[in-house]
């Protein structure tokens, strides 16, 4: 009797054992949680519903007056909830949230950062009006008081350990009831069948549980059917789990089987139906077997097609139990048969190597199919738009770059040097931009440059510039024909400006923003920004952080080794910064020149200077950097300023000239890294920059 108890607790152990290693591995580890969560984004129903919160909480509280074209703005929301960018998305919220309540916060909310660039870009071409204003940041704020955050914390460091502990309790009671039993087969037996009864219980609680959740999450069927699938993104492996545990106990079970107990079907099912019939004698039996009753024939009217699966699953643990206990009591007999007369038979020798490679099948096919390591999110396997470019470092790769990337017709800018504005400009390949930061003063819609004297401590270089220019009256009269021209005191900011801010002025924030809406949209992509600064390091650093693209800079070793492009992007550090004069204020800001990168000449005054390959040699020397800096910019524009010539750009922008000059500064320095053009709308840069990377168009 003994020995029946704690083969008894050994099963339940096991069972136990199993869930709480689920539970430890799959939904307190960060990774695996929120990889669990944006899997339920698969489902329809769960687009659905969030598509409904999502219009309710960022397009209606943004602009209540669209209430009216809610159902066609909700339908365009739940497309994009199935989008690649939006699950990367949602993943990273997750995973905010389950740190925040792992960690003991009493108030944690689902971060769902820059969801309106998503919905403003999934709903932009809708027939409706009032969509400019759209909230970017999407904080789903969820409530917990202290004590559910405090069980949550110590319910995780627990079952470390009560996994563990769980497993060496169950080793010990299996192993103290085989010694004390007195067939040692027998207990196997009794043991692997009650694993397999506690497992399909275990399973079946589950599964009942899952079917009260549906019929308490709402009165809607989408809700009900978002409510299943979010279950089963959580916890339906942990089903399939359990019923894989019932599958190898009764396999162990089978195994030492002998032809004596092998059971006969309608024998044991007629045994099953006696005892499950037979009416107890005590009363709280009789109650318990009548609620039990009652309990499983209403689950059965509820969910029939659930109770004929559980029904199915018993008999198929019955039918392997049989087939694999006459395969190996089969192997046996041929096995003690051809021992008699010293033979060997190979198929007694190959029916439980069979039975292995079964069960081993089995648990790759659990696994495979998303089990209890379910994967992290893989977005794209692209990186830059090539495979290929994905194990390279970023010192290995050629990149497409504007020159005065902020200065765009697209933005208003007089004398403009590139067409398409920033956002467009990366989705049309560019991933190097070289922008310039002044300080400006806006002036109802117009920005004038600020030239006025700062403290000591906070000197502004666009006045030190000009001072140094024009000498101190010339400063003075400059600034009286803009004080006419602009009249007021105007705003302070950082706007990017080429020189005069009152010929073109983006501010800053904004454009910084473009880049980080654009890695919301395409988050496997690397991007580097050469700041022309003329303002303090420490207001770059802050329109950084305003813009959010802070948390995306790269904050490795500015000079190098780089890691590989793919590397950066699955960090989130895949945007490369430096300044081109100072640097400072945050470690990933610094003056790239210094130790980074290295260029090219930049003032040529005819297209031949670049299209002539007698010219290139000249065109590929030495300028700015040091020789052993490991990245290379090729500056190839045509300087004509004040009037910017698109005709030169279609000219000088063709691959074949791109490539030919690059081979050559290849050739006489090192492989160029920036390609970096004006009027990127005009010739191909990006299959120059191709063909560089050898990879396909």
């Amino acid at each position: 009797m003994l020995a029946r108890v704690l083969l008894f607790l050994a099963s339940l152990f096991i069972v136990l054992a199993v869930t709480a290693g689920y539970v430890r591995f799959e939904l307190l580890d960060q990774d695996h949680f929120s990889s669990r969560a944006a899997s339920a984004l698969e489902n329809p129903d769960v687009r659905a519903v969030l598509g409904r919160e999502i219009t309710d909480r960022v397009v209606l509280r943004t602009e209540p007056d669209l209430v009216a074209a809610k159902p066609l703005i909700e339908a365009a929301v739940a497309g994009i909830a199935g989008s690649e960018p939006f699950r990367a998305l949602f993943e990273d919220g997750i995973r905010r949230l389950h740190s925040a309540l792992l960690s003991g916060n009493s108030r944690v909310s689902l971060d769902l950062r820059d969801a309106g660039v998503l919905v403003e870009s999934a709903i932009g071409r809708l027939p409706v009006r009032g969509l400019d204003n759209i909230q970017r940041d999407v904080a789903v704020q969820l409530g917990f008081v202290n004590e559910v955050t405090t069980t949550a914390t110590e319910t995780a460091e627990k079952l470390r350990i009560a996994t563990w502990a769980l497993i060496v309790a169950a080793l010990l009671l299996a192993t103290g009831g085989l010694v004390l039993s007195a067939d040692w087969r027998h207990a196997l037996q009794v043991l692997g069948f009650s694993v397999t009864g506690m497992a399909v219980a275990a399973a079946t609680v589950l599964a009942v549980a899952r079917i009260a959740l549906i019929r308490l999450a709402s009165d809607r069927e989408v809700d009900r059917q978002a409510a299943g699938a979010v279950w089963d993104a959580f916890l339906g492996d942990l089903i399939g789990l359990l019923l894989l545990v019932a599958a190898f106990a009764t396999m162990v079970a089978a195994a030492v089987a002998t032809r004596a107990s092998l059971p006969s079907l309608v024998p044991a099912l007629a045994d099953g139906w006696r005892v499950a019939s037979r009416t107890p004698r005590r009363p709280v039996w009789r109650i318990a077997r009548a609620l039990g009753l009652v309990i499983a024939g209403g689950l059965i009217v509820a969910e029939p097609l659930g109770a004929l699966r559980v029904l199915a699953i018993v008999a198929g643990l019955f039918v392997l139990y049989v087939g694999v206990a006459e395969l190996l009591g089969v192997a046996r007999a041929r096995r003690a048969a051809r021992a008699e007369i010293g033979r060997r038979d190979i198929a007694a020798a190959l029916a439980p190597a069979g039975i292995g490679v079964i069960a081993v099948g089995c648990l790759l096919l659990f696994l495979s199919s998303g089990g209890a390591t379910a994967p992290a999110v893989v977005r794209t396997a692209a990186c830059n738009g090539h495979v290929e470019l994905c194990s390279r470092t970023l010192d290995e790769v050629a990149m497409p770059a504007t020159h005065n990337s902020m200065s765009t017709s697209a933005d208003g800018w007089f004398s403009s040097i590139q067409t398409l504005s920033i956002r467009d400009q990366l989705r049309a390949g560019v991933r190097g931009l070289l922008i310039d930061a002044h300080y400006g003063l806006r002036v109802g819609d117009d920005v004038r440059t600020d030239l006025s004297e700062r403290s000591e401590r906070a000197a502004n270089p666009d006045r030190e510039l000009y001072l140094e220019l024009v000498g101190p009256e010339g400063l003075a009269a400059i600034q009286r024909i803009r004080d006419r021209i602009l009249p007021g005191e105007g705003e302070p900011g950082v706007f990017l400006c080429h020189r005069f801010c009152e010929l073109g002025a983006t501010e800053i924030t904004r454009a910084l923003r473009d880049v980080r809406d654009f890695l919301v949209e395409r988050p496997d992509e690397v991007i580097v920004i050469v700041i022309e600064d003329y303002v303090l390091p420490s207001a770059i650093v802050e329109a950084f952080a305003r813009s959010g693209l802070s948390e995306n800079v790269y904050r490795g070793p500015p000079a190098g080794p780089f890691p590989t492009l793919r590397e950066m992007i699955d960090s989130g550090q895949q945007v490369v910064v430096y300044a081109e004069r100072v640097g400072g204020a945050a470690p990933w800001y610094t003056a790239g020149y210094e130790r980074a990168i290295q260029e090219t000449p930049f003032t040529f005054k005819q297209a031949a200077r670049l299209t002539q390959p007698a010219a290139w040699p000249a065109s590929c020397a030495p300028n700015r950097g040091t020789d052993d800096a490991p990245l290379m910019l090729m500056n190839h524009w045509v300087n004509t300023d004040p009037t910017p010539r698109p005709s030169n750009a279609a000219i000088v922008n063709t691959p074949p000239v791109l490539t030919g000059r690059a081979g050559e500064c290849e050739r006489l320095r090192q492989d160029v890294n920036l390609l970096a053009i004006d009027f990127v709308g005009e010739g191909d840069v990006v299959a120059a920059a191709d063909e560089l990377n050898g990879v396909p168009r």
